[in-house]
């Protein structure tokens, strides 16, 4: 295999005729245009180069696996390979944490120090998951099922399906049509798993995982690959429950490395993430997790809107729907409305932070709808020591017409998202955010 091209999102990647260590070919670049078709804004395409937005995973070009990682310091980097090398080790960190606490998957059971995560293309780390939960599975003992089959068998099994005996085995008494149910591993759920190593099989080069694959497929004997109605048709039940994380991964490898990618097909993969929701999933799932009893947090709450369209003389529907990021509730209180913003927060000369225009706008707006929430927060990722010297930074709206207690405060702040603990880096950021991410 070759080794994987690695790119930072919002960062240029050279293009040149051919692929080299640091720069995409022709023809990978047109895979990449295929793919753009069904991924609007998975990057831009300049002259001599590719910007790649918010989104963060792996991509088939075809003979290389693309990655693409969360760009967390300040500087660009792309003439540096050495440095965007060690630059990788908290961009997977990061992003394996927050896929961890988004998607429901266990701890990674296998090392992570900071040499594997430097020296490790991100496929190899998501294969390494997937391995490692599918070697639990086996450890615990494979999933099996009786199953209903058919042959024709020189020995008596189940029940003789005499219309079709008849017809194959007329004048025959070694043979007979049997109908029977037998017990094995041969399960959507084990197929589907085994489908996930065979597509995982051309893009290992690690010599641990390498062996870990081969202990798998021995173990998994005599099991077929699943079908794709099978992916798309398997519901858990209370005894595969267990199989929820590894088939997890098994889906986005399935999707993601597809061999139709590799033959140049435009299917959209399904190992990106936009990093946009995922950081809003990561914020609202770690806040609920801190919140005192007493407490909620929803996500996209959506039963406000910003104006009323008038309709005849005296009636009106509703328009322009909203949805913040964010709502805190305390009972049945509306206590802080909050938005996300993958961002990355810059200081003016006097060290504060301050948020872009379509940012406050879009707060404004929240802020005339929920009129009893006095109370708002821009919440955006802490990068690159931003901490050490800024100041907390709160502004306020004046609504029209109001009195100075009817203002309200907006708080912004940049969370820790390299801690278990979800912690405020920057700012206070009132009072509700700061109790639930002390």
């Amino acid at each position: 295999m070759n080794p994987a091209l690695r790119a930072f999102e919002h960062t240029p990647v050279p293009i040149t005729a051919l692929p080299t260590a640091t720069s995409l070919g022709l023809d990978e670049v047109e895979r990449l245009e295929a793919v753009c078709l069904l991924r609007p804004g998975l990057c831009e395409f300049g002259r001599h180069s590719v910007r790649f937005a918010q989104y963060c995973g792996v991509l088939c070009i075809g003979e290389r696996i693309l990655e693409i990682l969360p760009k967390i310091d300040r500087t660009d980097r792309t003439d540096r390979t050495d440095r965007g090398t060690a630059d990788a080790a908290p961009a997977h960190d990061m992003l394996l944490r927050m896929l961890r606490v988004v998607h429901d998957l266990p701890s990674p059971p296998l090392g992570s120090g900071s040499h594997d995560l430097i020296r490790s293309p991100l496929i190899e780390l998501f294969a390494g998951r997937f391995l490692a939960e599918t070697m639990r599975l086996v450890k615990a003992g494979l999933l099996k099922s009786y199953v209903s089959r058919a042959e024709n068998s020189a020995t008596l099994r189940g029940r003789i399906d005499w219309p079709r005996h008849l017809r194959a085995n007329a004048g025959r008494q070694d043979r007979a049509w049997c109908e029977f149910d037998e017990l094995t591993h041969d399960v959507a759920v084990n197929r589907i798993l085994v489908l996930a190593l065979l597509h995982l099989r051309d893009w290992l080069v690690a010599p641990t995982s390498i062996r870990l694959w081969h202990e798998l497929m021995a173990a998994f004997d005599g099991i077929a690959p699943a079908r794709r109605d099978e992916i798309e048709r398997l519901c858990l039940d209370r005894q595969s429950r267990r199989y929820a994380a590894a088939l997890k991964w098994a889906r986005w490898i399935i999707e993601g490395l597809s061999p139709s990618l590799r033959a140049g097909a435009a299917t959209a993969p399904a190992l990106l993430f936009d990093m946009n929701r995922l950081f809003e999933r990561y914020v609202a799932i770690k806040l609920a997790r801190q919140a005192p009893p007493g407490w909620a947090v929803e996500c996209q709450h959506d039963d406000r809107h910003l104006a009323r369209v008038l309709v005849g003389e005296q009636g009106s529907s509703p328009a322009y729907r909203l949805k913040p990021d964010l709502l805190v509730r305390r009972a049945d209180r509306i206590v802080m409305i909050a938005d996300t913003k993958w961002k990355r927060l810059e200081r003016d000369r006097y060290g504060r932070v301050r948020p872009s225009t379509d940012d406050m706008y879009q707060l404004n707006a929240y802020a005339t709808a929920f009129q009893e929430c006095g109370e708002l927060v821009l919440i955006y990722p802490c990068f690159d020591g931003l901490a050490a010297d800024t100041l907390e930074t709160t502004m306020r709206y004046e609504l029209a017409g109001s009195s100075g207690s009817q203002s309200r405060r907006v708080h912004v702040a940049a969370v820790d998202l390299m801690d278990e603990v979800l912690r405020v880096r920057i700012g206070s950021s009132g009072d509700v955010l700061r109790r639930l991410a002390a």
